[in-house]
């Protein structure tokens, strides 16, 4: 394309010719009057003239293949002699493993495009997948954002499938479930499924992207194996089951569950650096409402639940040389309705929220945690293939979850709270993310490593 600026002053620009093709050109008028004439035509059903200038104390002719941008938005004559970019494709490595699946092996690609005036970029495509060759499971996700393209609304499309099956874990419900792995052995509480997601939504970016808001529609159809036979001295199969009626446990095991739901979700975010912040703070608020559709045997519908989840950190750093800060992070979760406790309660883990406990780890109606770091900076690691910033650091988080008529205790409620606490050493090359090993400690880890590509939060 050809972008043509009027900058400061008066400006005339006359367009004239008619073709069967031809290149898409902008005007943007700059500063001043400015008379903009186009007597051009393009055929084809798409305009290839675009007049950017503001609405007042300008004169302009729009021809048959003009494209009204008109604003009276002071960045309408903005010029960046830096704006363009190339546009990317690049390769992505994608590994997992899991006791039961063992190693996932695969690669994915992501793709930007960038457009005028596209911030951060036009459109972006990531797509990520990888393949077990011990049991022929494989996963495939697809993320993908279309900035701008309903006038100021983006399009991001999620997609997420994992078949024939993938692993997640269920300890039951309540806030004082056992934990025997040591006595049963780690896969003990493995869950295994197959699922399809998909998160269709409109985003509005304000103030430079440091606010969002999404409304969008949620898909959701899964499987949870039914796998007594082979694992039958399982938790889900040994114990869980054992809790309901027959009827339900068949109508849970072995049968697709298709779910539809409507979601907002609001990000504010005023954070430094988003991989590794000094100063700042970020807010999400999410809600939705979910609902079963029938089922592959025409069953009415069960589930049918609202949900909200609201989470606060705040960053507040001090020093240059040896930079530290203190992150602190609240957050919580609720339920309204039935819902399936196995894979849509609320839940408390090592992974997301609750430090010196496995993933997964507690379940329940409502959830809660408070998560505490000091993140202390050592030195500066500098050579001929690495800039990157060292540092160690130390945390202790809180948390439970709510049940009704809690069954994981005797009286049908708990007043105990979790604790867990560590440390650990973290890097964070180019300052574009972090890669952090932590130790963490609780009354059921004596010691229990993570590796994480990125803080907790």
């Amino acid at each position: 394309e050809i972008r043509l600026y009027g900058f400061d002053g008066e400006d005339r620009f006359e367009l004239e010719g008619e073709v069967n093709k031809g290149i898409k050109v902008r005007i943007i008028g700059g500063k001043g009057f400015d008379e903009i004439t186009n007597q051009s035509n393009v055929k084809g059903i798409w305009d290839h003239t675009y007049i950017y200038d503001k609405k007042e104390k300008n004169e302009i002719e729009f021809g048959k293949d003009s494209k009204n941008e008109l604003s009276d938005k002071g960045k309408v004559n903005a010029y960046n002699r830096e704006e363009f970019q190339y546009n990317f494709f690049g390769p992505l490595a994608n590994f997992n493993f899991n006791p039961d699946d063992g190693l996932f092996i695969g690669a994915g690609f992501l793709s930007k495009t960038y457009g005028f005036r596209k911030d951060p970029f036009k459109q972006k495509h990531e797509v990520k997948g990888n393949w077990a060759p011990k049991t022929h499971s494989f996963n495939l996700q697809y993320n993908g954002e279309f900035i701008e393209l309903l006038g100021s609304l983006d399009l991001v499309l999620t997609a997420d499938i994992k078949s024939p099956s993938f692993v997640d874990f269920f300890y039951g419900l309540g806030n004082e479930t056992k934990n025997e792995i040591e006595e049963k052995g780690k896969r003990y509480y493995a869950v295994r499924y197959n699922q399809i997601q998909l998160f269709p939504s409109l985003r509005k970016r304000w103030l430079a992207d440091k606010i969002e808001f999404s409304i969008g529609g949620y898909y959701r159809n899964i499987e949870l194996r039914d796998e007594r036979n082979e694992f039958s001295d399982r938790y889900l199969y040994n114990e869980y089951i054992e809790t309901v009626e027959e009827e339900a446990a068949n109508n849970i095991l072995g049968k697709q569950k298709s779910y539809l739901g409507a979601y907002t979700n609001l990000d504010i975010d005023y954070r430094d650096n988003e991989h590794l912040p000094f100063r700042g703070f970020y807010f999400n608020l999410n809600g939705g409402r979910v609902r079963e559709t029938e089922n592959e045997e025409g069953t009415p519908n069960e589930i049918n639940y609202n949900h909200l989840k609201a989470s606060l950190a705040l960053y507040l750093g001090v020093g240059h040389r040896f930079r530290t800060v203190y992150a602190t992070r609240v957050g919580s979760a609720w339920n309204f309705g039935p819902y399936q406790d196995i894979y849509q309660s609320n839940k408390l883990g090592g992974l997301r929220n609750l430090r010196g406990y496995r993933r997964m780890r507690f379940s329940g109606d409502r959830s809660f945690y408070w998560n505490n770091d000091v993140r202390f900076k050592l030195f500066n690691l500098k050579s001929l293939i690495i800039n990157a910033q060292v540092g160690i650091n130390g945390f202790y988080d809180i948390g439970r979850v709510w049940a009704d008529n809690d069954p994981s205790t005797d009286s049908g409620s708990s007043l105990k709270w979790h604790r867990g606490y560590g440390g650990g050493i973290w890097m964070a090359p180019f300052d574009k993310t972090v890669i952090a090993f932590d130790f963490s400690f609780s009354e059921e880890e004596s010691w229990f490593p993570f590796l994480r590509f990125g803080f907790l939060f």
